[in-house]
């Protein structure tokens, strides 16, 4: 017998599969092919110049554009529901699904359950929302209305499922931490771990869990909701940026493979699941199976974001190039010295392709202890001892420090040994001061993607005899690289770009070609 968790995620798989059979015997919205082409090309361009995992891609889109048409400070609901759907449509984020027109009319009931929280707030507290405040709600909404077009409904219990179990292991138990905010910050780990949400999707579940009558709320509601909306986002914002010891969240991601294998083992077999779970034999071989699919396709998705990556570093760099490093040379050295240059544009590149593609598929040692780890969540009788969490040894004060100032100089040395030799190869100080935040950034980016491909390990593999050599020196690069590229996530120039000067216009064009293509059917049909 299984337990409830697991239960209800197989009646959550059988709830969506039940949603999307319905929705494809209703009227879908129609879009027209000829616009459609230019909205993905547009979308893709967009997409290759900002690093995002993929599944958040939809809800960013769609919270872009509520942005772009500030659907939240007024206007026709219906009007700005049925232009954010189909442009999503357009932009093919719902290829694989059909999307039936009443989606409209539940979109704009969320719009307007937003627009009239944004109302009642100004009402009550006679000023405007707060930027921050503003972006919340923006994201709330967002995420809002894309859980109506897909189901979430296996999503959620596949969370709550890993919740359960984590939440009794006392994984995230520090000094620090109330006793009652453990549960919260097991939740928020297990959301970033098993599904990777972001803080948009996050602070959507918090604030439902604040205000659970939020899905219909009533005219005090409003009211009770606009009076706490500052307060509830100081404390959304404390949840999501307490920092969890890097050491407890790997467990958790650990803790997540199994669940991640098994919900894949229920989607693929949502008819015959209870047979399935029931067998051990059958069992074995279902997460034999989905785990060899998940191995390649983590390799295959690997791939593609080199391939991403590799295309916004290009561009980036290229536009540095032209802005900075040429006209620097010119101007100073009176001519370009196309040597550094080329090294400064091919070797990020070269980087990132071999340290990513280092990549190896895990062993069966793996896939079995995965197999332990499921009978372990399925029966509650088993226990995985492999599975408990082990902390790690703390170091001393005395310890802490000499290490520390070690770690300082080894810092400066190698970076001195990097300037050293771009020195010897004639970089001026412009293109050495490029390099090294170019190198630094794609080496930790790389690496994280590397990680990040290995994520359904639950085996430790065994370091090399040369592991602490490469370690030492690849430490000060990594952590340069990681304070750079959290500096530069919030100020990614391409995107303000694209987000101010080429969407608005490039979209409008979209919508009046939409609209002409609209005119002609309807006129052709007429005539017919």
């Amino acid at each position: 017998m299984h337990t409830q968790s697991i239960q209800q995620l197989i009646e959550a798989h059988k709830s969506d599969t039940k949603r999307l059979e319905n929705e494809k015997t209703l009227p879908p919205i129609k879009v027209s092919r000829a616009v459609s082409f230019l909205a993905v090309l547009y979308e893709k361009m967009r997409n290759a110049v900002e690093y995002e995992e993929v599944h958040l891609l939809r809800k960013r889109a769609i919270k872009r554009i509520m942005l772009r048409i500030a659907a939240l400070k007024g206007g026709d609901p219906h009007k700005l529901a049925e232009t954010v759907i189909i442009e999503i449509m357009l932009a093919q984020y719902l290829n694989d699904y059909n999307v039936p027109v009443t989606k409209i009319d539940l979109a704009t009931k969320i719009i307007q359950k937003y627009q009239t929280l944004v109302k009642t707030y100004k009402s009550i507290k006679g000023k405007k929302l707060k930027t921050d405040i503003a972006e919340m709600l923006y994201s709330l909404c967002a995420f809002e209305i894309e859980r109506i077009l897909v189901p979430y409904t296996s999503k959620d219990a596949l969370v709550n499922a890993q919740y359960n179990f984590i939440n009794s292991l006392g994984i995230i138990s520090d000094v620090g931490l109330p006793k009652n905010a453990e549960p919260i910050q097991n939740y928020i780990a297990s959301h970033r771990a098993i599904i990777k949400s972001d803080n948009d999707i996050i602070s959507f579940h918090l604030f439902y869990l604040k205000f659970p009558f939020w899905n219909n709320p009533g005219k005090e509601h409003y009211k009770l909701v606009a009076q706490n909306l500052d307060s509830s986002y100081l404390e959304i914002n404390n949840h999501l940026h307490y920092k969890t010891k890097k050491s407890k969240f790997r467990e958790i991601i650990r803790q997540s493979i199994p669940f991640k294998i098994l919900d894949k083992v229920i989607s693929n077999n949502i008819t015959q699941i209870d047979e399935i779970i029931d067998d051990e034999e059958k069992l074995d071989e279902q997460i034999e199976l989905v785990c060899n699919e998940e191995y390649k396709e983590n390799k295959r998705k690997l791939q593609t974001t080199i391939i991403r990556s590799i295309t916004y570093i290009f561009i980036t760099k290229i536009l540095i190039a032209l802005i900075v490093e040429v006209p620097y040379e010119i101007k100073v050295e009176g001519h370009i010295n196309f040597l550094t240059l080329g090294i400064n544009i091919l070797i990020p590149v070269i980087t990132m392709f071999i340290v990513a593609n280092s990549f190896t598929i895990p062993s069966e040692s793996n896939t079995k202890l995965i197999k332990d780890m499921i009978k372990a969540i399925i029966s509650p009788e088993k226990k995985d001892d492999k599975a408990a969490f082990k902390s790690t040894r703390k170091l001393g004060y005395t310890f802490k420090v000499i290490f520390q100032t070690v770690y300082f100089g080894l810092f400066f040395s190698i970076f001195g040994g990097i300037l050293y030799l771009l020195y010897l190869l004639n970089f001026n100080i412009v293109g050495m001061f490029i390099f090294v935040v170019f190198f630094s950034t794609i080496f930790f980016v790389s690496v994280r993607l590397r990680n990040t491909a290995s994520e359904l390990r639950v085996v430790n593999t065994k370091p090399s005899v040369f592991a602490p050599i490469i370690d030492m020196f690849a430490a000060p690069i990594l952590m340069l690289g990681k304070n750079l590229s959290e500096g530069a996530s919030q100020l990614n120039f391409l995107t303000l770009i694209l987000d101010f000067f080429i969407e608005a216009p490039f979209k409008t064009i979209i919508k009046v070609v939409e609209d002409w293509s609209n005119y002609i059917r309807e006129t052709r049909e007429e005539i017919v």
